[in-house]
């Protein structure tokens, strides 16, 4: 029979093969779970992605485009809305509109004769006036929203 010394060191032995097998168990088990969330990260980062780019696909089609962006969407804002931009503008810095166009010496954009204002900055009109540049930003808000509210108004 086996002494009291070695019936002990028997009875560990398993235990220390128990313990041996559980280490790469768990090793191999967080390998699993922290390749798992990364594949779970890439695959959300991936359709993310592809359903931002598809979405701008969509818009750009609505817009009444190809998918091309070589027109800027307010060229199809009817004239109404640039009227009413002008008019408000105008009453903003209490002048007519042919006085704010002799003003800032609006002409059309020559390359496609729309509504391109090329000449002088309201800005300067507006410290000319004695405008401040908070209260050139009101004027140009008011004038945009009160635009969009006949365009909606219209149904455009």
């Amino acid at each position: 029979m086996l002494n009291n010394n070695e019936q002990n060191s028997l009875q560990r032995k398993p235990e220390r093969q128990k313990k041996l097998r559980l280490a790469p168990l768990l090793l191999l088990l967080g390998g699993v779970v922290i390749m798992g969330t990364l594949l779970m990260v890439a695959w959300q980062v991936y359709t993310t992605n592809s359903q931002s780019s598809s979405a701008g696909r969509t818009a750009t089609q609505k817009q009444g485009g190809s998918g091309s962006q070589d027109a800027p969407f307010w060229d199809n804002y009817p004239a109404i809305y640039w009227k009413t931009l002008r008019t408000q503008v105008a009453q903003g810095f209490h002048m007519s509109e042919q006085q704010m166009q002799s003003a800032v010496n609006v002409t059309k954009d020559p390359e496609d004769g729309k509504h391109g204002m090329l000449g002088k900055p309201l800005s300067d009109l507006a410290t000319a006036h004695g405008i401040s540049q908070d209260q050139l930003h009101t004027i140009e808000v008011n004038a945009v929203q009160k635009a969009h509210a006949i365009l909606v108004s219209q149904g455009g």
